[in-house]
């Protein structure tokens, strides 16, 4: 720990009530560990803003930049946006500490400017964004040489902006930092910017309140198979093989299953999958309940025979697998990222190979018919889970803190 109480500044795209996924709640759950010791500041995007209620400590000035063609028309507007808003909150905060959580959809201006400042710096990594740092963006990828054609005369623009005094934006020298890894799958697929040098790097994996809540669910399994799918609507999260796999299993293995989605849906997938249903012929069988509180996710989680998660890419480390396994719940997910790293296949749960639908409905099938096996799999799940409790994940976190001090004090590599 740190002998010293810290002003802490954590830099992120999205903060609650605004949600997407668990890399927000987690970040959250940081925010409120690390404000039992230190002071802490959240700079966060204006993405839907309006309407949430003044929150203290929670800043939401940075401009959200979208994927939409337009909105790389408006980058070098933004990034210039973005560079004021930084250079304002640092000299306002004047952090001992700036910890960086998710920078995808904020202008990466920001982090770069951070480098130019001599202040400890952190990054959070629980997703591919950071290995494409900079590359991604819309405005400063634009820097780097080689863009051809229409992007060439683009490029020269954003050069243009780039001799702006509130930017000019270099990559090199490489700048020191911290870097906590969610899971040794990120940490091994992961190439560390070249703009950054490692003076320590740590391995903690991501787990909130709701998982040690959950470990007090008493199972009550529905009369009917009924599986749980639990995550936003979109297309890497796999819910087109869940809808397919539900008709095979019915088909091709006899079982006849609801399935329960869980979830952020817009409008357009929910449309596609209305669709997809009735070609199936299972819209009688699956409904949308959209994004549940912690209680409803609860009740759904009890009744539940299993938990599929079919992701189509490579899921660092989802929460919803530790979710699940400690509630008791069977899991049947892809071979993807740290899944196979949280939860092992045949010892923890069914895994199977990305995107095959034959494969997931052969494994749904021998969870629901071989109740007595899903059982004994799902209590080593719920031993396994156990060993990522609230507690341990926040001393980590605490421990990180005071580690990235002192590296940054000694300026020394650490590993």
């Amino acid at each position: 720990m740190t002998d010293r109480a810290l002003r802490i500044l954590v830099v992120s795209n999205i903060y609650p009530p605004v949600v997407r996924g668990g890399y927000e709640v987690e970040c959250r759950s940081a925010v409120e560990v690390l404000r039992e010791e230190h002071e802490v500041v959240v700079l966060t995007s204006d993405l839907e803003s309006e309407g949430i209620a003044p929150m203290v400590g929670v800043r939401r000035e940075l401009p959200w930049v979208g994927p939409r063609k337009r909105d790389s028309l408006r980058a070098p507007g933004l990034a210039v946006r973005g560079a004021r808003v930084i250079e304002r909150v640092l000299d306002e905060v004047r952090p001992d500490l700036v910890y960086v959580w998710n920078g995808a959809r904020i202008p990466q201006a920001v982090l770069r400017i951070l480098d130019r400042h001599d202040v400890p710096r952190a990054y959070r990594v629980c997703e591919h964004w950071f290995g494409e740092l900079y590359r991604s963006d819309q405005f400063m990828r634009h820097l780097y040489p080689g863009d051809r054609g229409v992007r060439a005369l683009w490029a020269r623009w954003a050069r243009l902006v780039n001799r702006r005094p509130d930017l000019r934006l270099k990559f090199t020298p490489p700048a020191p930092v911290a870097i906590s890894w969610n899971s040794e799958f990120m940490r091994s697929r992961t190439t560390v910017p070249p703009t950054f040098t490692p003076v320590l790097e740590e391995m903690s994996y991501p787990v909130t309140p709701q998982v040690g809540r959950f470990a007090a669910l008493e199972r009550r399994p529905l009369p009917d198979p009924t599986i749980a799918f639990v995550g936003r609507l979109t297309w890497e999260k796999g819910p087109e093989i869940a809808y397919r796999a539900l008709a095979a299993l019915d088909r091709d293995h006899g079982v006849r299953a609801r399935l329960v989605l869980a979830g952020d849906v817009d409008d357009e997938a929910r449309a596609s999958l209305a669709r997809l249903a009735g070609d199936l012929g299972i819209a009688d069988r699956v409904e949308l309940r959209g994004r549940l509180d912690r209680d409803g996710l609860g009740e759904l989680l009890q009744g539940a025979h299993a938990l599929v998660a079919p992701a189509m890419w490579e899921e660092p480390a989802p929460m919803v697998a530790l979710e699940a396994a400690v509630a008791r719940v069977p899991v049947v997910a892809s071979r993807v990222g740290g899944i196979p790293e949280l939860l092992h296949d045949g010892e923890h749960a069914l895994l199977f190979p990305m995107g095959d639908v034959d494969a997931c409905a052969t494994a749904l099938a021998e969870t629901l018919q071989q109740p007595e096996a899903a059982a004994a799999r799902a209590e080593r799940a719920f031993a396994r889970a156990r060993q990522f409790t609230f507690e341990r994940y926040a001393q980590e976190t605490r421990e990180f803190v005071a580690h990235t001090m002192e590296a940054f004090a000694e300026k020394a590599p650490r590993s």
